[in-house]
């Protein structure tokens, strides 16, 4: 007698001349690629993946001209690509990461319950004095 063996599934015998069912391919992620990862002289396309993510090349073509306009690196003609570092320090500026303005030491604890004083506005304040 032809009896299956242990390791066969009978399912298998039956779907033999049928092709098995595909499962939908998942698509690989991506590693995440950073500024620092990038050439001294990237194109548009690594660069727009680097600073907002895989897939958005198209939104990043219409948001280059604006920040072109506040000081972002153009596209060096002899290098065929932005200057990373450039890249870098654009931002890091427009978010004051490195500037005068960053605070450098925390804010005086607040006093809760404290009566409210006018602000000193830099003018000497007097009461004036009511006459009876």
């Amino acid at each position: 007698m032809n009896e299956p063996e242990p390791d066969s599934d009978p399912r298998d015998e039956a779907a033999a001349g049928q092709a098995k069912p595909r499962r939908p391919r998942r698509e690989a992620r991506r590693p995440i690629v950073t500024l620092e990862q990038l050439p001294l002289f990237a194109d548009e396309r690594s660069l727009s993946e680097a600073v907002l993510g895989h897939g958005k090349y198209t939104h990043w073509r219409a948001v280059v001209p604006l920040l072109e306009g506040r000081g972002f690196p153009k596209i060096d003609g002899l290098m065929g690509g932005r200057y990373t570092r450039a890249v870098r320090a654009f931002f890091d500026r427009e978010y004051r990461i490195h500037g005068d303005e960053q605070v450098s030491k925390p804010h005086s604890p607040a006093k809760l319950g404290a009566a409210h004083q006018p602000a000193n506005l830099g003018a000497t304040w007097k009461k004036r004095e009511r006459k009876p």
